[in-house]
């Protein structure tokens, strides 16, 4: 996730454009690094005011790019539940953005209904002995015969969930989404 004021954002891209082109370690990894995407030149490369994520809809879709999973009963679980998937963006929303947000949302979260879903499984090795199961794909939710405010909570949450990631292991690459809504 990555909510960066423009003043930081900026500092931080001058710090980061001095190693495009060189090797970058990030704990035991090393990766190439090649480029910058400012905001807006690549679909997972955008700027939106905190105020922008609000919206109403009776859907929103999420397309799983990277593998999406969770942990329920201290086991690996990878299935788009809406209460697991939404669960995780309203918990990211509390830590992250406001603590009060939307008292009572998690009671309306098992009244939210899968519309429609393609996944497939996927298992990520993050390190030598450990393997995270997850899924990719697109899922559709209905918000349907929930109160305006639930839905435009739940629409606010699948909009953030691109910054924010779904699920467990985000900081490692697993859980990334892109938010759609379908016309109609």
């Amino acid at each position: 996730m990555a909510f960066i004021d423009d003043e930081a954002g900026e500092r931080f891209a001058e710090l980061i454009q001095k190693r495009e082109g060189k090797t970058v370690r990030l704990g035991k990894a090393i990766f190439g690094f090649s480029r910058v995407f400012p905001p807006g030149e690549h679909e997972l490369s955008i700027a939106l005011p905190l105020a922008q994520l609000a919206s109403h809809s009776s859907s929103a879709g999420l397309h799983f790019v990277s593998p999406a999973g969770f942990k329920r009963n201290n086991r690996q679980f990878f299935l788009p539940l809406p209460e697991l998937v939404f669960g995780s963006l309203l918990r990211k929303w509390r830590l992250h953005v406001d603590t009060d947000a939307w008292p009572g949302l998690e009671a309306a979260l098992p009244q939210i209904e899968v519309q429609s879903y393609r996944i497939e499984s996927h298992a990520v090795r993050l390190r030598t002995d450990r393997i995270m199961r997850g899924f990719c794909g697109e899922t559709e939710y209905s918000f349907r015969g929930l109160s305006e405010p639930e839905q435009c909570a739940l629409s606010t949450l699948a909009a953030f969930a691109f910054f924010s990631g779904v699920g467990y292991k985000t900081s490692q690459g697993m859980g990334e989404v892109l938010p759609f809504w379908r016309e109609g």
